[in-house]
C-alpha cells in the first residue's frame, strides 16, 4: 500500500507541476491524474486532489455498477470529470477484450445516472516484449484502433495516452 502512496504522491505532484503553466488563451489546462487502484479511499484521495486542483480523473473500473457512479459522483461534486480508464497493449494484437469491456461502458452509460466523460485508453505499444522488432505493425494497430473505436462508438469521446490526443 506505501509503494501505492508513493506512486500515487509523486505522480500527482508531477501533474500539479505541469498544471501550473498557463494556456495562451489564459485558461488553466486540464490537471489529470490516474487511478488504476479502486481499493484507495475515494474521499481521502478525492480531497487531495482538489486541494491540489485536480481537474480530470483516469478512473481504472470493470466493474461498472453502483460504486463506479458513487465515485463519479462524489469527483464530479467535487468539481472534476471523470474519465474511465483502460488499457493493455495486447489489444493492439488481439481487440475482441477492450471490445467486450467497451460494451459494459456503453451499458453502464446507458443505465446509470451518474456516467463517465468518456474513455481514456492508455494503450502503450513500447510495453509489447516485441515492440523493437514491430514497431511498425504495433503503432499501426494503435492507429487503427482509434480509428475504428471512432468509427464504432462515435457518440463516445475517447482520448489516448501515448499521443496526448483525443478523438470525437
Amino acid at each position: 500500500m506505501k509503494k501505492y502512496l508513493t506512486v500515487f504522491f509523486a505522480a500527482l505532484t508531477l501533474l500539479f507541476c505541469c498544471g501550473c503553466v498557463v494556456a495562451p488563451n489564459g485558461n488553466k489546462p486540464a490537471l489529470g491524474v490516474w487511478w488504476w487502484d479502486g481499493n484507495l479511499s475515494a474521499d481521502t484521495y478525492l480531497s487531495f486532489a482538489e486541494e491540489n486542483g485536480v481537474t480530470e480523473v483516469y478512473y481504472c473500473d470493470d466493474g461498472f455498477n453502483g460504486q463506479s457512479a458513487s465515485f463519479i459522483k462524489n469527483a464530479a461534486d467535487r468539481g472534476m470529470k471523470v474519465y474511465w480508464l483502460a488499457g493493455e497493449y495486447q489489444w493492439l494484437r488481439n481487440d475482441e477484450p477492450m471490445y467486450a469491456l467497451i460494451d459494459g461502458f456503453v451499458q453502464f452509460q446507458s443505465n446509470s445516472e451518474y456516467r463517465f466523460e468518456g474513455i481514456h485508453l492508455d494503450v502503450e505499444p513500447h510495453q509489447d516484449p516485441d515492440f523493437e522488432r514491430d514497431r511498425a505493425l504495433l503503432i499501426n494497430s494503435l492507429v487503427s484502433l482509434a480509428y475504428g473505436l471512432s468509427v464504432e462508438y462515435p457518440d463516445i469521446k475517447f482520448e489516448y495516452d501515448p499521443f496526448g490526443w483525443t478523438m470525437k
